[in-house]
């Protein structure tokens, strides 16, 4: 009896291990099984939290949204080509700041939407079509359309002949469709203008940018001080508004330059200018705004050498931009490189409408001090009675604001410097430093100080 006692222990043991041993592998592949067969509930929240944020985000874009849609092949051009310029047109629009641009049609609830709410942006679909002719002509006829409505906000039809092979020409044509288009005084920002106008409808981080594209057409001292404000405000509701900081620093430099509506117990309008751009660049380093930002606030500071790096960074940016083009180019002309400078700032005249002030300036500066004597007579009386137009201006503005004196002073002071200029490098400046030659001033601050990072329109 005691001999088989032990033994009966040990199979009882052994069986109860067993038992336990089935156990422990059942549940493990009823929770292997399960693991496979339930979704991960955090995915699942994650994804909803994607998508979410995607959707507010579509929904609150402060910037009008184009969809780049189908470009449709004609004539002799083919599906190839077709898709090659729209997949051009629609990064050189991506370029640009202040729109945003969506790859693709727009999808069916914008195709429904009825109208667009006061705090969204407008919605476009732009489509072309691409013909190529026997001759060599490139046709691109371009349709905007306002998905709002319906209506068509812009129709044009882009040419250029095609030599030796497509490549010039079709980056010809996307030059001109993105200037068009996307710069702050093109046909969208125009309309978004005439659509918020006197209205407190849009994003107002939006309105903040029209409304400081005004102020540089207009140079309005009380439109400087609420603009300033207004981007203030924008800026700390959403620190991450980019634009706003690279609009804010330019405007901030208006008050080192011209002496603009001066706040007691501010820090000094250089430091503020350039914590504004560095923002800027920060926020968005693929901006050719921020890294222009950049530029005018170095350069107003004495960093020639960084100015200039951040400059070239912006017209690699967007070559497409014309205050990208005609502020690079004017930092270049003040500081002795005349030929490259002019270069960008014909580029930038050609790709607007009417010329800024500062930028017929510069052109006749260039002109005179990159043409030979023969040739600087016609143009040096152009570029005078510009310099003069742009005296009476200030001088009126100058009255407006019961100035007189200053006026005068400036009038003056214009009509001598027009004077040394025409009678040539040997009536200039006795304190340029020696050597320069036709390169310009020793110090090409006051030369650029108009130069503002703005569209020409």
């Amino acid at each position: 009896m005691r001999a088989g006692a032990p033994r009966t222990g040990r199979a009882l043991r052994l069986a109860s291990l067993a038992l336990v041993a089935l156990g422990g592998g059942i549940y493990g592949g009823l929770d292997l099984w399960f693991d496979f067969k339930t979704p991960n509930p955090n995915t699942a929240l994650v994804t909803a939290q994607t998508r979410a944020s995607e959707q507010t985000a579509r929904s609150t874009a402060a910037y009008p949204v184009i969809y780049v849609g189908t470009f449709q092949p004609a004539g002799d051009a083919g599906a190839a080509q077709a898709d090659r310029l729209r997949g051009k047109v629609r990064d050189a629009l991506a370029r640009f700041d202040e729109i945003a641009v969506i790859s693709g049609p727009p999808p069916a609830a914008d195709r429904r939407r009825a109208g667009v709410t006061d705090t969204q942006a407008s919605h476009y679909a732009l489509t072309a079509s691409v013909e190529t002719s026997k001759t060599g002509l490139i046709s691109v006829a371009l349709l905007l359309a306002d998905l709002s409505d319906g209506r068509i906000a812009f129709a044009r039809t882009f040419s250029r002949m095609r030599h030796d092979d497509d490549a010039g020409s079709e980056e010809a044509i996307v030059r001109e469709v993105a200037v068009a288009l996307a710069q702050p005084y093109g046909i969208i920002h125009a309309r978004e203008r005439a659509l918020h106008i006197g209205s407190a409808t849009g994003d107002p981080r939006y309105r903040c940018l029209i409304d400081s594209y005004d102020y540089w057409r207009t140079s309005d001292v009380g439109q400087h001080a609420r603009v300033r404000d207004c981007l203030e405000r924008a800026t700390a509701a959403d620190p991450s508004f980019a634009p706003g900081f690279a609009a804010l620093a330019e405007i901030v430099l208006q008050e080192h330059r011209r002496g603009l509506n001066p706040r007691a117990g501010d820090e000094p309008p250089l430091e503020r200018a350039l914590r504004a751009a560095r923002r800027a660049v920060e926020l968005r380093p693929g901006s050719a705004h921020a890294h222009q930002a950049l530029m005018d606030a170095l350069f107003m500071r004495g960093a020639y050498a960084l100015a200039l790096e951040a400059g070239d960074k912006a017209i690699t940016l967007n070559p497409y931009h014309p205050s990208v083009l005609g502020c690079y180019g004017a930092r270049l002309i003040a500081l002795g490189h005349v030929e490259k400078g002019g270069r960008y700032m014909r580029e930038a005249a050609q790709a607007g409408t009417v010329r800024p002030g500062w930028l017929e300036f510069y052109l006749f500066f260039a002109a005179y001090l990159g043409r030979s004597a023969r040739r600087r007579g016609a143009r040096l009386a152009d570029g005078i009675e510009s310099v003069l137009a742009r005296s009476a201006g200030a001088c009126a503005r100058r009255r407006a604001e019961r100035q007189t004196g200053a006026c005068a002073r400036a009038s003056r002071a214009t009509r001598r410097d027009a004077a040394a200029v025409a009678r040539g490098p040997a009536a200039r400046d006795p304190q340029a430093v020696p050597g320069r030659g036709d390169r310009g001033p020793a110090d090409p601050r006051p030369v650029a100080a108009q130069c503002r990072a703005r569209s020409v329109d």
